[in-house]
């Protein structure tokens, strides 16, 4: 969260809820967009993942056939990279406001 905002990028919800098809899904961040169509970003890859890679794999296709946005990063990329998801977040507010 601190690298993006230091990056200039609009504010991010964390913790989100959302309704799915037979339950809830909790977003790690969000960003509201005035199209409906937000930008979830979805870590993945540490130890505690592996057993829900099914259900994280579901997740995210429900998310992306729900119009959203969804840019998966490893924790990896977060603690040693966040230049790389700023760039990813970058590019896709970039791409919509065009």
């Amino acid at each position: 969260m601190q690298e993006l905002r230091r990056a200039g990028l609009p504010d991010f919800e964390r913790q989100v809820w959302v309704q799915a098809i037979g339950g809830r899904y909790r977003l790690d961040l969000v960003l509201a967009q005035p199209d409906g169509r937000d930008i979830v970003v979805e870590p993945m890859g540490r130890a505690a993942h592996e057993p829900r890679l099914d259900a994280d794999s579901r997740r995210q296709a429900w998310l992306t056939a729900s119009g959203l946005a969804v840019v998966p990063v490893t924790f990896d990329t977060i603690e040693h990279r966040p230049w790389e998801l700023i760039d990813y977040v970058d590019r896709l507010l970039a791409r919509r406001a065009s």
